[in-house]
C-alpha cells in the first residue's frame, strides 16, 4: 500500500548504531555497605515515525463512505473488537499509556503528545528511574504501536535516608 514509506522506516531503524551502556559498578563506604547499586528497569521510547505512519495507512485503509450491507454481511465476527483495542492517534496513545502510568500529570500529557507528534525517529518517554516494574508490565501488555520498552538500569540508595541524616547531623555539630 505505502511501501515506499515502510522501506524508508525500515532502513532507518536497522542503520542506527546503538552503543551498550555497561551497568555501574557499586558504591560502598569504607566498611564495605553499600550506598548504591544497579537495578534493571525499563524505560518507555516512542517511535513517532513509525506511529505517524502507521496511522497514515490505517486513515487510508478506512472506507471513506457508507458501508453498503453486503460488505458488512461478509465481515468477520469479532473484527470491531479487534478494531476497538488498536490505537489510532497520538491523544489515544497518551491517553492509554498515562492509564498505564497511573501517576501522569497534564505537564507530561502535553510533553507526551508533543514527543509523540514530533518528527524524529525515536524519542525517551519516560526513564528507567521514573517507571515502577508494574508500570512497564502495564505498557508491555498494551502492546502499542510505535512505542517499546528498552531495558536501562537504574540507581538504587538504600541507605540514602540514612546518609541524609549523617550530613544533616554533621553540619550542626
Amino acid at each position: 500500500v505505502r511501501h515506499g514509506d515502510y522501506v524508508d522506516v525500515a532502513r532507518h531503524q536497522q542503520n542506527q548504531r546503538v552503543k551498550p551502556v555497561g551497568v555501574r559498578g557499586d558504591i560502598v563506604d569504607r566498611n564495605g555497605e553499600i550506598l548504591a547499586y544497579s537495578v534493571p528497569g525499563d524505560m518507555v521510547v516512542g517511535y513517532p515515525l513509525v506511529l505517524k505512519a502507521d496511522n497514515e495507512a490505517k486513515a487510508a485503509a478506512e472506507p471513506k463512505g457508507p458501508t453498503d450491507a453486503k460488505s458488512a454481511k461478509g465481515a468477520k465476527p469479532g473484527k470491531e473488537a479487534k478494531d476497538a483495542k488498536e490505537v489510532k492517534d497520538v491523544p489515544a496513545t497518551v491517553e492509554a499509556l498515562c492509564n498505564a502510568f497511573r501517576d501522569c500529570t497534564p505537564e507530561e500529557r502535553a510533553d507526551l503528545v508533543k514527543h509523540l507528534s514530533s518528527d524524529k525517529e525515536f524519542v525517551y518517554l519516560r526513564r528507567a528511574m521514573y517507571v515502577t516494574p508494574e508500570q512497564s508490565a502495564r505498557v508491555r501488555a498494551l502492546k502499542l504501536t510505535g512505542l517499546d520498552l528498552m531495558p536501562e538500569s537504574r540507581r538504587a540508595y538504600p541507605k540514602l535516608d540514612l546518609r541524609s541524616e549523617e550530613r544533616r547531623v554533621g553540619k550542626e555539630g
